[in-house]
């Protein structure tokens, strides 16, 4: 017998046994359960409304893990007041104005 032949033999038997399993075959199901977590940095939503979709675009979001995309507040402006001009008094120009008359 060629060496192709004998090939050819194991694999129809080969083949035929993986059809007819002489054997009782069991099929097992199981039930799975996946959670699946989606914040609102990572559920392709503006919740905020600010134009700006998701972690990293939104600058209410630190993660995509993050569940709020609240805006963080504006800085609050130093103390101090710092001035700004204006009113009818201060300046050096006004007190330069009054040592000359």
């Amino acid at each position: 017998m060629k060496r192709g032949a004998f090939a050819t033999i194991l694999i129809l038997l080969f083949g035929f046994s993986l059809v007819y399993a002489p054997f009782p075959v069991r099929a097992e199901t199981s039930n799975v359960s996946v959670t699946v977590l989606v914040t609102e940095c990572s559920d392709s939503v503006d919740n905020d409304s600010d134009g700006e979709i998701d972690y990293p675009n939104d600058p209410g979001c630190s993660s995509y893990a993050d569940d709020d995309e609240t805006d963080p507040p504006p800085p609050t402006p130093p103390p101090g007041g710092g001035g700004g001009g204006g009113g009818e008094e201060g300046g050096e120009e006004d007190i330069l104005l009054r040592r000359r008359a």
